[in-house]
């Protein structure tokens, strides 16, 4: 278990350019799908406390909680051997898949900040930045934000700009939850 600190920040070219300039590689990119459940679709954080998903990398496949803390996530994850597996497993506990995320993602470092470059698939390009193994945190986020050109208002969590954009705009919402229904659908055979 690890606890996870982060804020992101919707990014455009200049400053991806710039994040690459000033940081050093830890994981080349590479293609992320996550599937999320719960017991009562985007309103399950809010109500239980935790969001479940199931997460296709590079890496391999692995089952996540994500325990939102007072300063942070709290997160617990299990390998599985397949993306039908994760699914089976959640729902066998009778959750119900409320949403996806594919993204390419890019894993760099700034001094002891770790710095995650996310082109997600309908959302544009965020930089994630990860600051729980920093002693002065606000400084070297700071100092990073200021060195890459990155001005903007922090963004919410992917889920949250997802629900929003699924409220407020038809058409997305039709595409979105035809897109997930075929991935649940492919996966449950």
């Amino acid at each position: 278990m690890n606890i996870e600190k982060e804020v992101r920040f919707l990014i455009n070219e200049e400053q991806y350019q710039n994040i690459l300039q000033n940081t050093t590689p830890l994981e080349p990119e590479c293609d992320t799908l996550d599937v999320t459940f719960g017991y009562d679709g985007f309103n399950s954080l809010k109500k239980f406390g935790f969001v479940c998903r199931v997460r296709k990398k590079k890496k391999g496949i692995v089952l996540e909680i994500k325990k939102k803390m007072i300063d942070g996530w709290l997160e617990q994850e299990a390998k599985v051997d397949t993306l039908s597996d994760g699914i089976n497993f959640f729902s066998f506990l009778n959750m119900t898949p409320y949403m996806y995320l594919y993204k390419k993602r890019e894993i760099r470092k700034y001094k002891d900040l770790k710095i995650f470059i996310d082109k997600v698939e309908l959302l544009g390009n965020f930089v994630e930045i990860e600051y729980q193994d920093c002693l002065s945190s606000n400084e070297e986020v700071a100092e990073f934000k200021a060195k890459v050109g990155i001005d903007s208002q922090e963004e919410d969590l992917y889920g949250n700009i997802i629900m929003e954009k699924l409220e407020n705009d038809m058409k997305f919402k039709e595409n979105f939850e035809k897109s997930l229904k075929i991935l649940i659908d492919k996966e449950r055979r």
